[in-house]
């Protein structure tokens, strides 16, 4: 492209056309970045009730928005904790 930026939208089959071999590598490359944007997004929207903002002004929406994101690593990093095999000790001698 002109300004140096590659398009990431997937490719469509359509009615009697099956996409073609290279294409489908192609999305499945770009779905595996997008599934791990998506899935932040989605648990947002479903943990946390973020399907719409209901504050008065931009920065109280920015504040919600932000602690939303604060909320959301707090518990990626609880589950990572919790559920990571234990390291073990190095033993000397």
């Amino acid at each position: 492209m002109a300004t140096g930026k590659q398009s990431k939208i997937h490719y469509k089959a359509y009615r009697n056309t099956p996409l073609h071999p290279e294409l489908e590598q192609r999305n499945a490359l770009r779905s595996k970045i997008r599934v791990r944007v998506e899935h932040v997004f989605g648990a947002q929207k479903n943990d946390q009730n973020m399907r719409i903002i209901r504050t008065i002004g931009i920065t109280r929406a920015q504040a919600k928005i932000g602690l939303t994101n604060l909320v959301y690593n707090m518990k990626r990093f609880a589950y990572l904790v919790t559920h990571s095999p234990p390291i073990l000790a190095k033993t000397t001698g």
